[in-house]
């Protein structure tokens, strides 16, 4: 099997050694504690049991942008941990590389890909598609998989979710204006309390993709918040 292609490269490492302290996208100062062994080599946290790499510059650039398959060949992790990536950093399901990948194997133009998203996701189409499941008995593997997590114990981010969803914050409301310092203040003070970038985006009323290029430009992916919270 041919490497994936990286469609956003050349990815380089930090320039760094061993006993070095640098910023992890997610938890804040770390020290390299070595160097993974993989195509692209990455400085891995000081840690005993399984090399954790750290979340950096150009890697956190790779899981924005590339598909997993790409990440998980070049930089030797496994699929969960770059979800886990793209959770944290409010990355969406379907990158510029994963596009890119399933229109290769699919074999279906851009153009067509690009017109076929919008018609799926226009109103008469939605509407087709839950009348045909309307009325049908959902699978009992499914059921079961909804009692399941239905049962589950929920955390607090779920509850911000899911009354955010009531209250209709899923609805293409959005605030597209410019952004106040009661807005910045909020967002840093929700992130700080450890609310992801979903869950912040619910609150405000703004879109993951643009409470995350906030957080970037405040410069509050390199604060640990374990730390901060310690301090108060």
């Amino acid at each position: 099997m041919a490497a994936p292609e990286l469609i956003a490269g050349p990815y380089l490492p930090p320039p760094c050694k061993v006993g070095d302290w640098i910023d992890d996208e997610v938890d804040g100062r770390l020290e390299v504690g070595g160097w993974t062994v993989a195509p692209i080599s990455w400085p891995r946290r000081k840690k005993t049991g399984r090399a954790a790499l750290i979340l950096c510059g150009d890697l956190a650039r790779a899981v924005r942008v590339e598909s997993v398959e790409a990440i998980c060949y070049w930089w030797g992790v496994r699929p969960t941990k770059v979800w886990m990536w793209r959770k944290a950093l409010g990355v969406e399901r379907v990158t510029e590389g994963t596009r890119k990948l399933l229109q290769e194997r699919t074999g279906v133009p851009p153009d067509a890909a690009r017109r076929g998203r919008r018609r799926a996701a226009s109103p008469e189409s939605r509407a087709k598609m839950a009348a045909t499941k309307r009325g049908r008995a959902a699978h009992p593997n499914t059921l079961a998989a909804l009692l399941k997590a239905a049962r589950r114990k929920k955390t607090q981010e779920w509850g911000v979710v899911a009354n955010a969803w009531m209250r209709g914050a899923h609805l293409p409301r959005l605030h597209r204006g410019e952004w106040t310092a009661g807005d910045l203040m909020q967002l840093r003070d929700e992130y700080l309390r450890g609310r992801s970038a979903r869950a912040i985006a619910l609150i405000l009323g703004r879109t993951v993709p643009a409470v995350t290029a906030q957080i970037d430009v405040l410069g509050l992916s390199a604060v640990s918040r374990k730390k901060w919270k310690a301090r108060k």
